[in-house]
């Protein structure tokens, strides 16, 4: 195949995508696991990072009220494509390594 067959087949595909990136007639996934990105504040790995470059650097770098709202809009983006892919009846699990209400609860609710 040539780069133009490839990029034709590719267009004719995204064309007969619904809304929700799925071909017409697909009914849903059984399960969906969105692992959302996160401040990363209850990863021991990370915290045992910042325990070395001192807490001002991880408070200045994950928990910044500018980045957490950002977080929060791609997790809650994230969480409605996932039940957008979901079938009726399905399951859903949403999971982050943060300890924050904000990026846990608060996209939930």
């Amino acid at each position: 195949h040539s780069l133009d067959e490839t990029q034709r087949g590719l267009d004719e595909t995204a064309h007969s995508l619904d809304e929700t990136g799925a071909h017409p007639g697909f009914v849903g996934y059984d399960k969906v696991l969105v692992d959302a990105e996160c401040t990363h504040d209850g990863s021991i790995k990370h915290l045992a990072k910042f325990s070395q470059w001192g807490w001002e650097t991880f408070e200045r770098r994950f928990l910044q009220p500018e980045r957490i709202e950002t977080l929060q809009a791609l997790q809650l983006s994230l969480l409605r494509r996932g039940f957008a892919l979901l079938r009726p009846g399905g399951t859903l699990v949403y999971s982050t390594c943060s300890f924050a209400r904000a990026q846990n609860e608060a996209v939930v609710s």
